[in-house]
């Protein structure tokens, strides 16, 4: 039986390089850069995942893909000519064999159905028709058969007893494919890498706990040793995280090929751009975000791009436009999707939210407000349920998906003109911009990118049951945090204590807008997160621990997560226009 370690780096890298086969196949379709160049490396890619999936005793793959390179060899040699619905039946290929590798990768005993996909397969590609031609050029031959056979069949010339390749050699080089690697370099195992930046966040929280307690002293030459070692041990964590960074352009092909498919199942023209494919991103924050981003991908074509008939109607050119870029910030990375479809419309929006009775009539909400609406759960003003949207599921899931990555999203649009979701990721999620607060005896941390602002609450003033306070002219609620987060860890503090709030910290939870409040600001700074101690994962309002650098532990708030909960026990009360009329009673 094969070993499992030696499986599970062939499963990764045959992930890898399927990758770089859609994007060789995309190039094709676009017609960018030398069809030969890139059908040679589309051979390559599949000649060495054939070799490999054999070596590793996994014959039915190597079987398939043995039959898939007959075709892209014809193509190659010049024997079928290259036409859009050849490279689509290659992308099928190509998304067959990774559904396959996923599941081989749960279950080795999975066996694909893929025999009816070949026929299809033969046929699209002209393979009948060559090996008919083959045999008949064979018959005729006097001599030489060896090398017309090896003509008619070119699969069968590169097959030898000498150990296949790596699979790493198949990934393309220069243009052709979006995973070049130029530098050499070595595979190492995720949880390995973990574990060392683990080490190394580890060692930076003890680094801070010895550079607060030498700060003590009046040796200034321990103090400058204490600060230089501060100072090498940040750049040593930082260097470590650059290890886990991958860049967009992987994520970028996928969401293309996503928005690609779509046009073309739903009869769409749709031209596809990305830019800043060489923004990096931590690995981690690029698997979660992947689903989100699809939805409001194929949300846009589906909804917001016209039909090309609409479009010449309203003016505009018979193609859709759509654009992914990635833009690189000092506190993170924006990711932006783009289209010149036909926008939110604002009054519908608005309607279907009356209609659900979440709105009084009189209400005035700011643009961003309306567009926020979209991410109520259920909300939807599809009137056609389809099986890509309108089901009233997803944008909330969407929302979720950011928030859960300490993120933000916001939406600009022009009804007529298109829609932009604008969706500000941290850069990694190990570390965390975190603002230092204090309830009663506790310090707790919470991430700046789920905050809008700190503000002071000079007194409470009361209205019916629920605190407010007018900030720029508005009413916002305010809710003592103590509430949610000391009751979830099982607090002591009495209530007087708790409530003797002096700061507040303005939150948002989808298009509601409100104030949570606490005793004290300590500061403001970068920490390392740690998961919950097992005995205490289960609490509500708790994302993650840290270390400070005095020494003490702090947990960390997961504010948004609260604000939301706080908004779905609460539903009538709050918000940036006003308490109680805004939403319905």
């Amino acid at each position: 039986m094969m070993d499992t370690e030696i499986l599970a780096f062939f499963f990764e890298e045959v992930l890898e390089i399927l990758i770089s086969w859609e994007g060789i196949c995309m190039d094709l379709e676009r017609g960018s850069g030398d069809p030969s160049i890139h059908l040679n490396a589309l051979f390559r890619v599949a000649h060495n995942i054939k070799g490999s999936s054999r070596s590793v005793g996994l014959i039915h793959v190597g079987d398939y893909i043995h039959h898939v390179e007959d075709g892209i060899t014809l193509l190659r040699d010049g024997k079928i000519s290259l036409t859009p619905e050849r490279i689509n039946t290659l992308l099928e290929a190509q998304e067959l064999l990774l559904n396959w590798i996923k599941e081989l990768q749960k279950n080795l005993e999975y066996q694909a159905e893929y025999q009816s996909f070949l026929e299809v397969y033969k046929q699209k590609m002209g393979l009948e028709d060559a090996v008919h031609s083959a045999t008949q050029a064979e018959s005729e031959s006097v001599s030489g058969s060896g090398s017309k056979l090896a003509e008619a069949a070119p699969h069968e010339a590169f097959l030898s007893k000498e150990k296949s390749p790596s699979l790493t050699a198949a990934i393309p080089s220069g243009g052709a494919g979006r995973n070049s690697r130029n530098d050499e370099s070595i595979r190492v195992s995720s949880s390995r890498l973990d574990q060392f930046i683990q080490m190394i966040g580890e060692l930076s929280i003890h680094q801070s706990i010895a550079e607060h307690a030498i700060g003590q002293l009046s040796d200034v030459r321990a103090q400058q040793a204490a600060t230089n070692a501060q100072k090498l041990t940040r750049e040593l964590y930082e260097k470590a995280l650059q290890l886990r960074m991958q860049s967009v352009s992987g994520l970028f092909q996928r969401l293309e090929r996503s928005a690609r498919d779509l046009s073309r199942e739903i009869g769409k023209k749709v031209n596809i751009q990305t830019v800043g494919n060489e923004v990096e991103l931590d690995k981690a924050v690029l698997e979660k975000i992947l689903d989100p981003l699809t939805h409001i991908v194929r949300n846009a074509i589906d909804h917001g791009v016209e039909t090309s008939e609409t479009r010449i109607a309203a003016g505009k050119n018979e193609f859709g436009n759509m654009s992914i870029e990635a833009q690189q910030s000092l506190d993170g990375v924006t990711i932006l999707v783009k289209d010149d479809g036909k926008g939110l419309a604002k009054e519908k929006i608005l309607k279907k939210a009356l209609e659900k009775g979440l709105l009084n009539p009189d209400v005035r909400l700011q643009d961003s407000e309306i567009f926020a609406l979209i991410f109520l759960p259920g909300f939807s003003t599809a009137e056609k349920i389809t099986d890509v949207s309108g089901r009233g599921v997803g944008m909330d899931v969407v929302a979720k998906g950011v928030e859960a990555l300490r993120g933000k999203i916001e939406i600009q649009s022009i009804e007529g003109k298109g829609a932009e979701f604008r969706i500000h990721l941290p850069t990694s999620m190990s570390l965390i911009d975190a603002m230092i607060i204090g309830i009663g005896d506790e310090i707790y941390a919470i991430p700046t990118s789920q905050m809008e602002e700190v503000v002071h609450v000079p007194s409470l003033k009361e209205k019916g049951d629920l605190d407010v306070i007018s900030l720029r002219d508005q009413i916002l609620p305010l809710v003592p945090l103590s509430h949610y987060i000391r009751h979830s860890i099982k607090s002591s503090t009495s209530k007087d204590q708790r409530e003797n709030h002096s700061i507040g910290i303005l939150t948002r939870a989808g298009h509601r807008r409100l104030v949570f409040t606490a005793d004290r600001v300590l500061g403001q700074r970068q920490i390392v997160s740690r998961p919950v101690h097992s005995a205490l994962k289960n609490s509500f309002g708790l994302s993650g621990s840290t270390i400070l650098g005095t020494g003490e532990p702090a947990f960390i708030i997961d504010l948004q997560g609260v604000a939301q909960y706080h908004c779905e026990r609460n539903p009538n009360k709050g918000s940036s226009a006003g308490v109680d009329s805004v939403f319905a009673a």
